[in-house]
């Protein structure tokens, strides 16, 4: 078991080095969800670590945008991949019940900048909700669940390797 943890700090630390850092004082552009085209894209894991700062936090630091690039993120578990989209995702893809790490860098955005991670595709079942600019792993935080929808499929499971489905909205 301590051998696994490792390995999974160890992948979670490389993972952590694709994630966009904004320059310094760089500021980002509001977007408008008409805008924003729905897609998704797989990049195999391959950059050396980074740094990593503390569990359920604005790994960038300040600003809740200050990385933001206007897309959701997600790593498979089982593979490494990582999957993004700017859009809403009625299917997490080759992310689907795999996500060990996830992260939200969207624009800023009134009532449509906080991602609603659903059990179920389709935006169904129960949720978790990501704040805009941060990022969270099952290794640093194992204990996360679907604590939204309480009556729905899936309330109370853990996020991790069972997420299906994703979209904007407003805080909750």
């Amino acid at each position: 078991m301590k051998k696994r943890t490792i390995s999974l700090v160890v992948v979670l630390l490389a993972l952590l080095s694709f994630l966009p850092v904004a320059p310094a004082g760089a500021q980002a552009a509001p977007a408008t969800k008409a805008a924003v085209v729905t897609a998704a894209a797989v990049t195999p894991a391959t950059a050396a670590p980074a740094a990593v700062t503390a569990a359920a936090s604005n790994p960038c630091g300040g600003s809740a945008y200050a990385c933001a690039d206007g897309n959701f993120y997600a790593w498979n578990g089982h593979n490494g991949s990582r999957c993004q989209w700017a859009g809403n995702a009625p299917n997490l893809g080759n992310c689907r019940n795999t996500d060990y790490l996830i992260a939200n860098y969207g624009y800023p955005c009134a009532g449509c900048d906080w991602i609603h991670l659903f059990y179920s595709p389709n935006y169904s079942g129960a949720y978790f909700c990501l704040p805009p600019g941060y990022a969270y792993g099952q290794a640093t935080s194992p204990g996360l669940t679907f604590n939204k929808g309480a009556g729905r499929a899936g309330y109370g499971q853990s996020i991790w390797y069972n997420a299906a489905s994703a979209s904007w909205g407003a805080a909750c």
